[in-house]
Protein backbone atom coordinates (compact mmCIF):
# COMPACT_ATOMS: atom_id res chain seq x y z
CA UNK A 1 0.00 0.00 0.00
CA UNK A 2 2.91 2.57 0.58
CA UNK A 3 3.94 2.09 -2.75
CA UNK A 4 0.90 2.40 -4.35
CA UNK A 5 0.74 5.72 -2.59
CA UNK A 6 3.73 6.68 -2.86
CA UNK A 7 3.70 5.87 -6.68
CA UNK A 8 0.25 8.18 -6.63
CA UNK A 9 2.16 11.17 -5.49
CA UNK A 10 1.00 10.59 -1.46
CA UNK A 11 3.26 11.44 1.16
CA UNK A 12 3.98 7.93 2.90
CA UNK A 13 4.76 7.09 6.43
CA UNK A 14 5.47 3.72 8.22
CA UNK A 15 5.30 3.30 11.92
CA UNK A 16 7.05 -0.42 12.64
CA UNK A 17 9.79 -2.03 15.38
CA UNK A 18 11.00 -3.94 11.75
CA UNK A 19 14.13 -1.93 10.87
CA UNK A 20 14.07 -4.31 7.52
CA UNK A 21 14.56 -2.48 4.41
CA UNK A 22 11.25 -3.59 2.65
CA UNK A 23 8.25 -1.01 4.41
CA UNK A 24 11.49 2.02 4.84
CA UNK A 25 12.58 1.96 1.29
CA UNK A 26 8.64 2.86 0.38
CA UNK A 27 8.35 5.59 2.92
CA UNK A 28 9.07 8.96 3.46
CA UNK A 29 9.36 9.03 6.50
CA UNK A 30 9.75 5.50 8.94
CA UNK A 31 9.25 6.10 12.09
CA UNK A 32 10.54 3.33 14.74
CA UNK A 33 9.31 1.98 18.15
CA UNK A 34 10.53 -1.00 20.02
CA UNK A 35 13.99 -2.47 19.31
CA UNK A 36 13.59 -6.41 19.94
CA UNK A 37 10.57 -8.28 20.77
CA UNK A 38 10.29 -11.61 22.45
CA UNK A 39 7.84 -14.08 23.01
CA UNK A 40 7.02 -12.27 26.26
CA UNK A 41 3.51 -10.86 26.18
CA UNK A 42 4.72 -7.85 28.13
CA UNK A 43 7.17 -7.07 25.62
CA UNK A 44 5.07 -7.42 22.36
CA UNK A 45 2.14 -5.30 24.59
CA UNK A 46 4.94 -2.61 24.83
CA UNK A 47 5.28 -1.93 20.97
CA UNK A 48 1.99 -1.91 20.41
CA UNK A 49 1.72 0.85 23.28
CA UNK A 50 4.38 2.69 21.75
CA UNK A 51 3.35 2.60 18.16
CA UNK A 52 -0.82 3.19 19.22
CA UNK A 53 0.51 6.10 20.78
CA UNK A 54 2.36 7.48 17.45
CA UNK A 55 -0.75 7.39 15.75
CA UNK A 56 -2.53 8.83 18.50
CA UNK A 57 0.01 11.73 18.73
CA UNK A 58 0.02 11.87 14.56
CA UNK A 59 -3.60 12.44 14.73
CA UNK A 60 -4.22 15.08 17.31
CA UNK A 61 -0.86 17.22 15.48
CA UNK A 62 -3.56 16.92 12.55
CA UNK A 63 -6.63 17.40 13.82
CA UNK A 64 -5.02 20.60 15.73
CA UNK A 65 -3.24 22.45 12.43
CA UNK A 66 -6.58 23.07 11.20
CA UNK A 67 -9.23 22.50 13.99
CA UNK A 68 -11.93 23.94 12.74
CA UNK A 69 -11.52 22.64 8.99
CA UNK A 70 -11.21 18.75 10.58
CA UNK A 71 -13.74 18.55 13.31
CA UNK A 72 -16.47 19.93 10.55
CA UNK A 73 -15.13 16.83 8.41
CA UNK A 74 -15.02 14.68 11.55
CA UNK A 75 -18.67 15.44 12.05
CA UNK A 76 -19.68 14.69 8.88
CA UNK A 77 -18.06 11.37 9.11
CA UNK A 78 -19.79 10.66 11.94
CA UNK A 79 -23.36 11.80 10.64
CA UNK A 80 -22.72 9.61 7.82
CA UNK A 81 -21.81 6.57 10.26
CA UNK A 82 -24.57 7.27 12.21
CA UNK A 83 -27.18 7.03 9.61
CA UNK A 84 -25.75 4.07 8.19
CA UNK A 85 -25.81 1.97 11.63
CA UNK A 86 -29.40 3.32 11.44
CA UNK A 87 -30.41 2.34 8.48
CA UNK A 88 -28.69 -1.36 8.77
Amino acid sequence: MLEIAREAGAKTMAITNYKGRNISQHADVTLYTGDVETMFYSETMASRISQLAIVDMLYMGVLLSDYDLYTKRLDKVNLLVKEKNYYS
